[in-house]
């Protein structure tokens, strides 16, 4: 399974996850086979973007899926067009979240849109 995660710097296994998905700088990439994830590539987001293209390139980089913390709905729907799964409200950095897949114990916020609403009234 070929995981993509938006994060804020290209550091390694301690890019921290992007607090929204559009305004990521690099989705990580990661094959997560088992228990065990391999190499992770970075591929550098665009700036400014349309709806769907970011969804567009994860389905062209072979993503099945999206691990985030916030994510727009239309670009939760795009996604589910194209047949990749989006598990919202993980925080934390590259590292935890793929060891955390790897063994089955991914945390998620539920109130993760309210965050991102205070986040957005105090910008």
């Amino acid at each position: 399974m070929r995981i993509g995660v938006p994060v804020e710097t290209n550091e390694g296994l301690e890019s921290r996850v992007s607090r929204h998905f559009g305004r990521a700088r690099y989705l990580a990439i990661a094959d997560l086979t088992g228990d065990n994830f391999g190499e992770v590539r970075f591929v550098e987001l665009p700036e400014s973007h349309g709806p769907g293209e970011l969804p567009s390139l994860a389905a062209r980089e072979g993503v099945d899926v999206v691990v985030a913390y916030g994510i727009g709905g239309r670009a939760l729907a795009a996604f589910s067009e194209l047949g990749i799964d989006v598990i919202t409200g993980v925080d934390g950095t590259l590292g935890d979240v793929l060891r955390g897949l790897a063994e089955g114990r991914i945390e998620s916020d539920p109130g993760w849109a309210e965050v991102i609403k205070r986040e957005k009234s105090h910008d």
